[in-house]
């Protein structure tokens, strides 16, 4: 959008990322599965075209359908996978690693995608309508496929949330509902995160709004949308002026701004 940009900066280099040669995309394939076939190492290889997450994910493919399994310190060919049918692009590579998920898992991880990058398993069990407990086995396994990480240093404030591994799958987990489902889920999250901090804290405020004005634009046309687009406004409008009373107020413009184009009439 700027190529000018780095010309008025100081002490600035650029690195441009070019794809991988074969020799790094090996030493990538070696390095993540020591003891995959030199044969099904080079159609991968071929396939990802020097795109290193495109390598990793179909990898991740591959053992998620048990084509791949450990053998020891290695990895080897569970049987003959013959011509390696792999979707061409990344994104649809995630995506049928998404399919490939059983019915707790994938419910689990859509909502977890409307959530966000990040989310803890209390607000992953509020809009699920499921335990903590029976999430618990379901979120460690998602942990085991690589889709979810856990925060598990016990000097974090935030030890025991969670987040996406890859922020690409958490786009395209939430980008495959339906209009539908997306509306239900952000309304679902906004009133979570308002029923547990209250409507006027100032950073759950603009994430409810956001969930707001995300469930208004999955479907505007919906007979409640005028409700749903006034509920993001007058959310915006409280943390302009929770944030005008804390003098941070070029953050409250911000949030004024963002209000008024939710308004319906010019004052």
């Amino acid at each position: 959008k700027r190529p000018g940009w780095s010309g008025t900066k100081r002490d600035f280099t650029s690195l441009a990322l070019e794809p991988l040669s074969d020799d790094a995309m090996d030493a990538l394939l070696a390095g993540l599965v020591p003891g995959l076939p030199s044969g099904l190492r080079a159609r991968i290889r071929e396939r990802a075209e020097g795109v290193p997450l495109y390598a990793v994910e179909t990898v991740r493919m591959l053992l998620d359908r048990g084509l791949v399994r450990r053998d020891g310190d290695g990895y080897v060919a569970a049987d003959d996978i013959g011509s390696l049918e792999v979707p061409e692009t990344l994104h649809a590579l995630i995506a049928a690693r998404l399919d490939g998920l059983g019915p707790e898992e994938r419910r689990a991880l859509d909502d977890a995608a409307v959530l966000g990058k990040t989310f803890t398993r209390a607000g992953l069990a509020a809009l699920t309508g499921t335990s903590e407990e029976e999430l618990e086995p379901v979120l460690a396994s998602l942990v085991r496929k690589d889709l979810l990480t856990v925060q598990s240093d016990p000097r974090s404030p935030e030890r025991g949330s969670y987040g996406f591994l890859q922020a690409l799958v958490q786009r395209i987990a939430h980008d495959t509902l339906s209009r539908r489902e997306q509306k239900a889920r952000h309304l679902a999250a906004a009133r979570y995160l308002e029923g547990s901090w209250g409507s006027e804290e100032t950073e759950i405020v603009e994430v409810s709004a956001s969930h707001y004005l995300d469930a208004y634009r999955a479907e505007p046309g919906a007979a409640d949308a005028a409700e749903i687009k006034a509920a993001a406004r007058d959310a915006l409008a409280r943390a302009g002026r929770r944030a005008a009373a804390l003098a941070a107020n070029e953050q409250a413009q911000r949030y004024f701004e963002q209000a008024a184009e939710l308004a319906e009439e010019p004052v």
